[in-house]
């Protein structure tokens, strides 16, 4: 059955939405392919604050943020 794991996490896990994104080395390809299928305009990297700006323009605005601004710091 395709999607059996994903299936089986997503139940565990009271029916939440569950998206698989693809690894990397990268920090900030990692954050690139995580906020797809927003089109990330450009990120910046901060090493030594452990963190990163995104740039997204407006349209892509709601699914960068995601649901209930989940993902806005």
């Amino acid at each position: 059955m395709r999607g059996s794991r994903v299936t089986a996490v997503r139940n565990a896990l009271g029916g939440e939405q569950v998206d698989i994104v693809l690894w990397s080395e990268d920090p900030a390809q990692f954050v690139i392919g995580a906020l797809a299928p927003a089109n990330v305009e450009s990120i910046v990297v901060d090493e030594d604050k452990h963190a990163m700006d995104v740039v997204v323009d407006e349209e892509n605005l709601p699914t960068a943020i995601g649901a209930k601004g989940q993902n806005k710091a």
